[in-house]
């Protein structure tokens, strides 16, 4: 058995073991606290690798330092996001918003939207995007300007070409994808303004293969608004001490555009509504006193095509949407109230277009199926049933614009309303968003107004009151084309148009216009009122119709004097034919444009002594 002092020496030997022990884990847990509390601007998500599975303490103080609406200690533990960045992936949406939207796409397992990727600003999960232009589709390109150290993996339908290949033939490359990888921004244009959180504005950059290349080797891109843009970009120059400032190198992909001289790439924007374009789409209504993390913002729903559920897709309600800060009080004003966040207005009407009509004349657009599959009215109505048909929820089904009343502006007289949405697609059967339903290059308004047809090209050669100006003519003037004479001036609208007089001017009647000579023409009047020259049959810009020296006014008004059978007679030769009898002869026989001594004008005899026949 030992004894005591063994037994001393024992014990003190464990006590010292342990204290060894506690001390190495305390110094674990300060290096780990130190750790995690230093990160910087510097900060790389990959380095931390606890925030998948940890969870805060809920009893911790929610420290906020960069004010983007997350608590610090939820960055770190389990967002993984920078504490000291309110946009951690630079890609224009905060950290706050893209966490709130972090839902997992179940085929990817991976976040839909996500604080840690910086391309998915221009991705449109739920797309609610709108046929805006109305060709059939929701617009959506790969084109793009991206950060090359992103190392985003080029489009499939880009040709990759440098820059000097390019500017060496441009109208070879003309309307071609194209992709450029790893060149240098040279001018940054309104990017050093901050444009680039701008993202329905156009902007126009400078590229160039090597920073040492002249700026006759630079080349344009324009980036349109919504398209696929870093929010900051930064031109390679100099400062005024001469020191170099390093500028970005980006990929861009878009359409390589020839014309003249000129030849740019152009970044295209789609129709699609973005993730970046919901998140500029939220906005706060509360007091501005309060700080961002306790903000309660009215935003759309970046995975839910209708937010509000009122029918009308989100993108479609922003875009037409309008709404200002009031600058005293910071509330939004709505100036055009269509709130993709609010289910209230789906009922209303922006433009003043509702009409009135039978709901067997909207059998193909606002009728249900029932349960045995047959077309009803809704809500139990029959087909001779009043309703009321314009509201915004049928503004954005038949894609017309819910804040002008002829979204096509095709109406004749202009804003007389003869064309307004629902008439057009109510009682005339014509396309409300193209002003020219049938292609015959007359607008529907005016082929309403004025009883043509609308629906039928085969009316454009016709000309219902013989003016010899055909409709489509007619269209092009603005004259009437089932009246002869718009301007009531005695003249023909087709004769008008064929001298270049004014159809809808009554005053050019009592005009003398007749010239002479081409380089440049010379006013030389006939004496021969327009409204007389066109009685007459003769042109009213040539004082000598007939091209027989003798004017216009000469033979039809001055005439001559003739003997016939010794009786002295006045004869008045034809303005429109040189030769009057036929013979031969011109009028004026001597083509001296004198009627004395007497011209051969009649009978074929030497009326003037010459022997000329």
């Amino acid at each position: 058995m030992p004894d005591r002092s063994e037994r001393g020496v024992s014990k003190l030997g464990y006590e010292r073991v342990a204290i060894l022990l506690l001390a190495f884990v305390m110094f674990l847990v300060v290096l780990f606290s130190v750790g995690i509390s230093t990160q910087s601007a510097q900060y790389h998500v990959r380095q931390s690798i606890l925030w998948e599975n940890q969870r805060p303490d809920a009893g911790v103080p929610t420290l906020d330092t960069d004010g983007d609406g997350l608590p610090d200690i939820e960055e770190n533990y389990i967002y993984g996001t920078n504490i000291y960045k309110p946009d951690t992936d630079d890609d224009g949406m905060t950290d706050w918003w893209e966490v709130q939207w972090r839902t997992i796409d179940p085929l990817t397992e991976l976040p839909i939207v996500n604080p840690l990727d910086p391309t998915d600003a221009y991705k449109d999960p739920d797309n609610d995007g709108y046929d805006y232009n109305h060709n059939g589709y929701i617009d959506r390109y790969d084109d793009q300007v991206v950060l090359s150290k992103l190392r985003t993996p080029p489009g499939v339908d880009y040709d990759e070409k440098n820059i000097k290949r390019l500017i060496q033939n441009p109208p070879l490359y003309a309307d071609t994808l194209i992709r450029l990888a790893g060149v240098y921004v040279m001018d940054n244009g309104s990017y050093a303004f901050g444009a680039g959180a701008m993202i329905d504005r156009e902007i126009t950059i400078m590229v160039a293969e090597e920073t040492t290349d002249s700026s006759r080797d630079w080349l344009r891109i324009i980036i349109q608004p919504n398209a696929n843009r870093p929010i900051a970009l930064i031109a390679y120059n100099v400062t005024e001490e001469g020191k170099p400032i390093i500028g970005d190198r980006i990929d861009v992909q878009g359409v390589f555009t020839s014309v003249a001289n000129a030849y740019w790439i152009e970044v295209r924007g789609g129709e699609q509504f973005t993730n970046i374009m919901e998140f500029r789409a939220r906005f706060y209504t509360g007091l501005k006193e309060i700080r961002e993390i306790d903000r309660i913002y009215n935003q759309t729903n970046p995975t839910n095509p209708d937010t509000d559920g009122d029918g009308m897709c989100d993108g479609w309600e922003a875009h037409f949407g309008e709404r200002l800060p009031d600058p005293i009080s910071g509330q939004f004003i709505w100036t055009w109230k269509l709130d993709p966040t609010a289910p209230d207005d789906a009922y209303t009407d922006l433009d003043s277009d509702i009409i009135e009509t039978r709901y067997s004349f909207v059998r193909d657009w606002l009728w249900v199926v029932d349960e045995n599959g047959i077309p009803v009215p809704p809500n139990g109505a029959s087909p001779n049933d009043p309703v009321q048909v314009g509201y915004n929820i049928h503004e954005y089904m038949k894609g017309t614009n819910p804040r002008e009343a002829d979204s096509d502006n095709d109406s004749y007289p202009a804003l007389s309303g003869n064309t307004n949405d629902f008439d057009e697609i109510v009682y005339h059967g014509t396309n409300p968003v193209l002003e020219d339903t049938d292609g015959d290059e007359m607008w529907d308004g005016w082929e309403i107004f004025y009883n043509l047809q609308p629906n039928n090209a085969s009316d454009r050669f016709g000309d219902e009151d013989l003016d010899q100006l055909v409709n489509y003519l007619e269209f092009i003037h603005d004259t009437h084309p089932r009246n002869n004479d718009t301007d009531h001036d005695v003249m023909w609208d087709g004769w008008e148009v064929e001298y270049a007089l004014n159809p809808k001017d009554s005053r050019d009647a009592n005009f003398d216009d007749d010239v002479i000579g081409t380089n440049p023409p010379k006013p030389s009047p006939d004496g021969l009122l327009n409204w007389q020259e066109f009685l007459n049959g003769t042109n009213p810009r040539d004082p000598d119709t007939d091209r027989d020296h003798l004017t216009d006014y000469q033979e039809i008004v001055d005439g001559w004097l003739v003997t016939a059978d010794g009786v002295v007679q006045t004869y008045h030769t034809s303005a429109i034919d040189a030769d009057t009898d036929h013979d031969d002869i011109l009028d004026d026989e001597d083509g001296d444009g004198n009627s004395d001594p007497n011209e051969e004008v009649l009978d074929g005899l030497d009326n003037d002594g010459d022997s000329s026949d």
